[in-house]
């Protein structure tokens, strides 16, 4: 009930079109409204690493959003001056901002604590350009958040290739 409530079905839908390129991540976060939330990645869209065990823990991405968007997500309380700008200009649906995403492991991470940054992952947002301390979010999760099935994988390599790479001569 939780996973047809959420978006879960139409998302790995889009994981599978993914796969036949090496590899088909799938975000994990929860949601106020449907319990969870999930969000696939097209291929291109994002970095990502393996620790030494070969299990991704690193991902990375880019992404545009307009100030309206932002304020949606993140809350004005959070959002750097240059986005505050644009809402007070009025240019809340116009002006858009790359927001950089980061999801890896917490070095800082401290076993009996019940605060956010300091589980085991942490995961931040921020505004590209804005200043060093400028985040829109820094939080964390007891689990790494993105999910990557991969195809065939060589060894530590963060990508794998699946069919596409090789019917890609074709």
């Amino acid at each position: 009930a939780i996973l047809a409530k959420a978006n879960f079905y139409n998302a790995v839908h889009s994981c599978y079109a993914e796969l036949p390129f090496g590899q088909a991540p799938l975000a994990v976060f929860p949601n106020p409204e449907t319990i969870v939330h999930f969000i696939p990645f097209a291929c291109g869209s994002y970095v990502m690493d393996v620790g030494a065990n070969g299990v991704v823990n690193v991902f990375g991405r880019k992404y545009q959003m307009t100030a309206a968007q932002l304020l949606e997500q993140f809350g004005e309380e959070n959002l750097p001056a240059t986005v505050k700008n644009a809402l007070r200009s009025g240019d809340k649906y116009s002006t858009r901002f790359t927001v950089c995403f980061l999801a890896e492991p917490n070095k800082e991470y401290k076993e009996d604590s019940p605060k956010q940054e300091d589980m085991p992952y942490r995961v931040m947002y921020w505004v590209d350009g804005s200043a060093e301390n400028e985040w829109l979010h820094i939080g964390g999760c007891h689990e790494f958040p993105i999910k990557v099935a991969r195809y065939l994988v060589t060894g530590l390599e963060p990508y794998a290739k699946g069919a596409g790479w090789f019917a890609e001569g074709d």
